[in-house]
């Protein structure tokens, strides 16, 4: 067996105890270290688990994974297409076709099963040939926010058809149960050459109650039966965009859900069924993709195919970075259809050849050009000279006004080197020479929309509304791999870019929009903005539905340290976005904020206050970078907000929400190490639990812990919660390896979870407590401070519990096994 743990903190043999707060990372370079590494994921006290696969093919003979009496409770993410012997990312190819889990003797009974409750997922893989395919459920969950499972860069060929004689149950290729726990993404997936299982269904998903569903850039062909069921729920999202169906019995079947939640975007069927018409149908079409050899299962496309440059962007969640196989994600004047971008171009090309701020060659003219041709443009560069150039724009001669569509490649010009923040060389930057309030904007009123990558910004001036980048108009803007502030260039020549007063200011007309993205390439880098660093506010559009995924901010470009920024970001009066998997840290003031009627938003996985590349001692503690105040402030009038699995540490304070803000959930958030208190509802300290009557504070109250104890790494946590009768409430359970100093504890691990159902109250309008016992694990719980939140319903999270010390019994020397001396 050959597995290499880049990172991990647990030993594989034997049971040595891990440091607190363990997570595991796996090279793996074989099936037997595969299976090992899954298996090992199902075990509690692991904490969350990254399994890196070297380029190869691994042979399966079983069901790896399957362990229905102990799922996955924690994230899991499974890599593909490493070449280094330890998984450094360095020469990592993302093409899941140089990673190939394949089926040995006996396919039929081979497979993958992941029971996760907790974020998975797979990208740059291929299954090949398992007969029980690849079933991904969650176990029944308390209700909570949704976990995210990602497919992305997956193929999964030559499976499913398994019949399983007792129950007559054929398996599906891939078969997705999310049980009310889970949204799934479907990213530039391969589902091709597969037998249909029950229900004639190749791949088949159930969503419950609002667990969305989205797919995009996924092309399905040449499967038996359906070759995707979908069975929806009336409150479920569904979003199908840019997709191809082709070659199947039939291509795509959609049953139990609304009409209005359905969204279907520039898809090519064979083949579909809707149970309701979608409220949104659009560019959809039933034209032969003409796939380059369809019979020899190649998918990608002629250049003559009525899939090119036809898709819709940005889909739902944003466009991926690159195509399935780490190619260029568009090419011409829009994105194609499916999986594969074909190298063909429809779009014109003006190339900027001088630094100048205006005259022919300018990238001032290549915008007014733009402006002036139909359809969506390309700008490029070619400045002569050494990395970086710098382009000043001056008062009195600014950049145009965008007022059509247009695509601005920095990478293009030479000596650029695409990648990571601490990887990437950026060789061209735009600045106002502190004299300009806007550097690139979208004109008022207009419907373009601008997508810029590649480039550095700096030097606005330092006034109220001043941004590099502005979008107050059009939809579908993307701004991916770009530097605000600090400098740019190769290491030994960096050059200032100048310090600004916001780096994107968005939102007011503006939606449907993203900043960064899914790749690690696409984020952007955020520094030296004395206001906030991304300002979204004021949004029209409901929801605005701007994306704020992977940037760094305040964070510097290395990974290591911060410069930081005023305030990270700020949404204002502006609903239903997604933050998503940033770093947001260093800044002066507050790291992220949401006020005035800032609702329904989803801030997901993001850090808050940590360092990405700072080296941790061992045996030392984590070396963070906090915002100096708050990690979270929630202003009042921000209501029903989800924050599910962020990590926020290091900071002023943790998560602060005024009393005048309602219904925001905390679930299964990391918050540790903060100066105040870890989680201050009313922002005015521990507030007190009260009994109901006739003057509730209206602040969810927490739960009081009456014993924490057990053996070293599994025990058990009882305790009452009282709160409203007749109600259940989501009881989560944390170890810190100390408590607050109010006694009341943050949160450094997730260690358990349950729930409380409140009994009938014996007065009208008086709380009722109830009782709980719920047990715990982690590597080592000796000695922590145990900690409980609770969470209603309604999305109301209370403040952490007073602390608990984790109190260790030997159980062998206590059950009578021990040996009388003489």
């Amino acid at each position: 067996m050959n597995l290499f743990r880049a990172r991990s903190l647990l030993a594989l043999c034997g049971l040595a105890a891990a440091p607190f707060a363990a997570a595991d990372d796996y090279c793996v370079h074989d099936s037997a270290a595969l299976k090992q590494a899954i298996d090992r994921a199902t075990l509690d006290w692991t904490g969350d688990s990254t399994i890196r696969l070297r380029q190869g093919t691994y042979v399966t003979t079983d069901v790896i994974g399957e362990n229905p009496n102990n799922p996955i409770n924690n994230d899991l993410t499974i890599l593909g297409g490493y070449s280094d012997p330890n998984c450094a990312e360095a020469g990592r190819s993302l093409d899941p076709s140089l990673t190939i889990l394949q089926a040995g003797a006996g396919a039929n009974v081979a497979g993958f099963y992941f029971q996760i409750d907790g974020n998975l997922l797979l990208k740059s893989l291929t299954f090949r040939g398992y007969g029980k395919g690849i079933t991904i459920q969650s176990p029944d969950p308390t209700f909570g926010a949704d976990d995210q499972w990602t497919l992305d860069r997956v193929r999964i060929e030559n499976s499913g058809g398994t019949l399983n004689a007792g129950s007559g149950w054929v398996d599906r290729a891939l078969d997705v149960w999310t049980a009310g726990d889970a949204d799934v993404t479907l990213q530039q997936v391969v589902i091709a050459n597969n037998r249909d299982g029950s229900g004639e269904c190749a791949a088949y998903i159930s969503s419950y109650d609002d667990d969305a569903v989205v797919i995009k850039q996924s092309t399905i062909a040449s499967n038996d039966g359906t070759a995707l069921c979908i069975n929806g729920d009336a409150q479920a999202p569904l979003d199908l965009d840019n997709n191809i169906f082709w070659g199947n019995e039939w291509g795509l079947e959609v049953t139990n859900t609304a009409a209005a939640n359905v969204g279907v975007r520039h898809n090519t069927f064979d083949g579909a069924v809707f149970n309701v018409e979608p409220v949104v149908y659009v560019g959809n079409d039933f034209l032969d993709p003409q796939f380059l050899d369809a019979p020899g299962r190649d998918y990608r496309l002629f250049t003559t195919s009525p899939a090119v440059d036809s898709g819709f962007n940005p889909p739902t969640g944003g466009l991926p970075g690159s195509d399935i196989t780490g190619g260029p994600r568009v090419i011409g004047a829009n994105v194609d259809r499916g999986a594969w971008e074909t190298d063909v171009s429809s779009a014109s090309v003006l190339l900027v050849t001088t630094a100048a701020a205006s005259g022919a060659g300018s990238l001032a003219a290549a915008v007014q050009q733009s402006n002036d041709l139909s359809g969506t443009q390309v700008i490029r560069f070619n400045i002569p000279g050494g990395c970086p150039r710098l382009i000043t724009q001056v008062s009195g001669q600014p950049l145009p006004e965008i007022t059509d569509s247009v695509r601005i490649e920095g990478y293009s010009q030479p000596g650029s080197v695409r990648g990571a923040p601490p990887e990437r060389t950026l060789c061209v930057g735009v600045t106002g020479n502190g004299q300009l309030s806007k550097l690139l904007a979208i004109a008022l009123g207009s419907p373009a929309s601008l997508d810029v990558s590649g480039l550095g910004f700096g030097g606005t001036a330092l006034v109220s509304g001043a941004a590099a980048v502005t979008l107050l108009s059009g939809s579908g803007h993307v701004v991916t791999g770009n530097q605000f502030g600090d400098a740019i260039g190769p290491v030994a020549n960096r050059v200032s870019l100048g310090i600004l007063q916001s780096g994107v200011l968005a939102g007011f007309a503006a939606s449907d929009s993203t900043i960064g993205g899914f790749e690690p390439e696409q984020g952007n880098v955020f520094n030296q903005s004395t206001g906030a660093a991304i300002d979204i506010g004021a949004a029209s559009a409901e929801p605005a539905n701007f994306r704020v995924y992977g940037n760094y901010v305040g964070v510097r470009s290395s990974g290591i340290g911060a410069l930081g920024n005023g305030i990270g970001l700020v949404i204002n009066n502006a609903r239903g976005n997604w933050i998503w998997n940033n770093w947001i840290s260093g800044n002066a003031n507050d790291g992220l904020v949401l006020k005035g009627n800032a609702d329904r938003n989803l801030v997901l996985g993001n850090q808050i206050g940590r360092c990405p590349r700072c080296l941790t001692p061992p045996n030392g503690s984590e070396i963070l970078a906090g915002n100096a105040l708050h990690g979270v402030l929630v202003q009042a009038g921000a209501d029903d907000n989800v924050f599910n699995g962020n990590r926020i540490a290091g900071n002023g304070y943790g998560y602060v929400e005024e009393t005048a803000a309602n219904r925001n959930a905390l679930v299964y958030n990391l918050i540790y190490r903060n100066d105040g208190l870890g989680i201050d509802i009313g922002r005015d300290g521990v507030t007190p639990n009260d009994n109901g009557g006739t003057n509730p504070d209206g602040v969810q109250n927490f739960p009081l812990l009456a014993r924490a104890g057990g053996g070293f790494d599994s025990g058990s946590v009882s305790g009452a919660l009282t709160a409203a009768a007749e109600r259940t409430y989501a009881i989560e359970i944390y170890a810190s390896d100390a408590c607050d100093a109010t006694g009341n504890g943050e949160g450094q691990r997730l260690v358990g979870r349950g729930s409380a159902t409140t009994p009938v109250s014996p007065l009208p309008g008086i709380y009722s407590s109830a009782a709980f016992d719920i047990p715990i694990s982690a590597g080592s719980l000796d000695g922590k401070a145990i900690t409980a939140i609770a969470r209603a319903e309604n999305g109301s999270t209370s403040e952490f519990s007073p602390c608990r010390t984790y109190s260790y019994s030997d159980v062998i020397f206590t059950d009578g096994f021990e040996v009388a001396l003489p």
